[in-house]
This record gives C-alpha cells, structure tokens and sequence, in this order.
C-alpha cells in the first residue's frame, strides 16, 4: 500500500510549477493540504488528519531539476544567438503513401528559394511543414490531393543554438516551457534537432518570447 507521501508525490506531478514554488516556500503548506486532503482520503478509505498531510508535504523531496539550478543558469548563458523569423506557415497533412513524393517534388520545386525556411516532421498518423509564407501556393498545388488537417497561415518562430552539451543537461527544455507558460505564451510548434531548438508563437507573442530566452541568456539584463 503507498503511504501519504507517495501519494502526495504523485498528486504533485499532475500540479505544474507546484513541487518548485513548495520546495522556494512560495506555496502555503497548510492550504495545499486541505486541497490534497479529500483526494487523500478517497484514495486511502480512511480519515487523514490535515497534520500528517503538511509533515509529509515538508518531506517531499525537490523535484531533480530542482537541484540544479546553477548548473542550468550556466549553461543557458553558453546559448548561442537567437534567431527570429516571421511570416511563416504551418500545415498539418494526414499521412499517406504519396505524401513522400509531394514533399520531394516540393524540395525541389524550391531548390532556387534560398532563404526560404522549411522544415518537414512526420508522425505516425499525420506530418507536419513550417515553411515561409511565400512558399504557400507551392505548398498547395502539390500537396492539393493530400489530406489536409490544418493550416496557420501567420506565425513567427524563435530559434535558440544550443552548446553541444545540451543533451546531457536535465531540465533544459523544461525551463524553456516554464518561462514561456508563466507569461502566457502559447506554443504552436516545436522543432529540435541535435543542437537547435525553436519554438513557432503567434506573432502577438513573439516579442515577448524573444525578451524571456534573451534574459535566460543574460539574466543581468
């Protein structure tokens, strides 16, 4: 049977941001433990006093991420130059047998647009294309006779070079999400390779997407 504070980490996990603002003391214990304390009970089928949930709210050990975050802070300073682009699109078509051929007969259809941004990611049911918004009559004669789930036709996106170390470094994407969930900022899309990492917003947002990744490289700003 889990005890009170097995539980409690579990409950934590489904709660964003709270096991970091309770491990900085930001979060009344007293309160989230009356918030967890019917849960609790329904869970255990037996009364629980709001004190045992509080001293095992006080056990809770940080999150790993949480025990890090000098080493993080010094690696995002390492982050190379930010790299905004606007007027972009993003089409999501349904996978199918001809969907690689129209996306070879699209590179080639743009072998002459050299400063065209383009990116192409297939999942297992449908794929997804981020390309410039100039590129968006090629886009729609040759994949005319795929199915079509979704079309953004106005975004902007922002593109971190990461150290190469970046893969070795817990909690690095995590941060990115953090910041840019606390100030309200919805992402549209991701892309990652190796070492790059961008992120496609709105363009309402991406100024202030472009100031949050500018301070996590010089928090002195």
């Amino acid at each position: 049977m889990k005890s009170i504070g097995e539980r409690i980490s579990e409950y934590l996990l489904e709660e964003p941001f709270t096991d970091e603002y309770l491990q900085e003391g930001l979060i009344n214990t007293s309160a989230l433990a009356r918030k967890f304390q019917p849960r609790l009970e329904q869970d255990t089928g037996r009364p629980i006093k709001e004190s045992a949930i509080v001293m095992a709210l006080r056990r809770i050990s940080p999150p790993p991420v949480s025990r890090q975050p000098q080493r993080i802070s010094e690696y995002l300073k390492n982050v190379g130059d930010l790299i905004v682009r606007s007027d972009l699109s993003d089409h999501t078509y349904r996978n199918s047998r001809t969907l690689v051929q129209c996306q070879a007969k699209f590179l080639k259809e743009i072998e002459s647009h050299t400063n065209a941004f383009y990116t192409f990611s297939r999942g297992v049911e449908e794929s997804n294309l981020v390309v410039s918004k100039n590129l968006n009559a090629e886009i729609f004669k040759i994949f005319k006779d795929e199915t079509l789930i979704q079309s953004k036709l106005d975004l902007s996106s922002i593109t971190l070079k990461l150290p190469q170390t970046n893969v070795n470094t817990l909690g690095l994407y995590f941060m990115f999400f953090k910041r840019l969930a606390q100030s309200g900022i919805n992402v549209v899309e991701v892309i990652s390779t190796t070492n790059e990492f961008t992120v496609i917003v709105e363009p309402k947002d991406i100024q202030k997407a472009f100031e949050i990744f500018n301070r996590m490289k010089h928090p002195t700003l």
